[in-house]
Formats: structure tokens, sequence, C-alpha cells
């Protein structure tokens, strides 16, 4: 039997249904462009110089940003880094964002905010402005809860 070229019938006339997959692998391109890195728990705590109860802790208290891979492995992006040192403001950006869901809380660090301007929170980190940061994520979470 030949492939279909047309969706089947059930779709025919519709939009397609939200596909997670395609909204993480559009995620994982907009990571790459920041500077995609990513580290295992061992080089993040050797980086930080701290143990892995530390780096756990920070996990539990939304300190750090993190998603789990396919084998549920922990991976954590570098550009939440400045030298050995988290970038200021990403622990106060997580507890105002206030979220569980890994991909929003990489979505909210990557994607340009009309708030700055088309400034992503992660360029205003960088530059100093966390008040600004927090303030989108601060909306961001309002705009979650509703």
């Amino acid at each position: 039997m030949a492939p279909r070229k047309s969706p089947p019938p059930s779709f025919a006339g519709r939009t397609r249904p939200w596909d997670a997959y395609a909204a993480g692998r559009r995620t994982v391109a907009v990571f790459k462009r920041a500077g995609g890195k990513a580290l295992s728990r061992d080089e993040v705590a050797g980086l930080l110089k701290i143990s892995l109860a530390r780096l756990y802790a920070m996990l539990d208290k939304r300190e750090i940003v993190a998603w789990t891979d396919r084998r549920g492995h922990y991976r954590f992006p570098r550009w939440q880094f400045l030298n050995q040192e988290m970038l200021p403001g990403v622990a106060a950006c997580l507890k105002s964002l206030d979220s569980d869901d890994q991909w929003a809380v990489m979505r909210y660090f990557l994607a340009p905010s009309e708030m700055s301007g088309g400034l992503t929170p992660l360029q205003l980190l960088r530059n100093g402005r966390i008040a600004a940061a927090k303030a989108i994520a601060v909306a961001a979470s309002v705009h979650d809860s509703k």
C-alpha cells in the first residue's frame, strides 16, 4: 500500500494537534543558538565547587535551571554560569517564575520579550538588568496561572 499523501480524513480541514515533541525540538533549537552546551550534574558540581547534595538542594529551591534527558539524568544549560558562579539573577528569576515545567523555564530565559524591547531575559541578566528580567518572570508566572 502506498503511503498516504494527505492527512487522514479525521484531520481534513483542521489544523494538526499540538505536537509536544515538535515544540521540544523548537525549544532545543533556540537553546543551541543561545550557546547551548549542557553540563552534567558532576560537571556543574565541579564548576561551582559544591557537593551533589548542595546541587540537588539548589534544584529543590529553584536556584538553578535544569531539565532531564531521556535517561532521566539532569542536564544544566551552560549559559546560566558566569565563570565558576551562577549568572547573577538566575535564581531570583526562577523563584519569581515559580514553574515546575522545565521547558517553560527554558523558553522564559531564551524567548524575546516585548516588555524588554525584544531582548530575552538571559540577555537582560547578562547586561546586569536583573529587575527587568525578574519583572518578565513575574508577568509570565501570572499569565501561566490564569
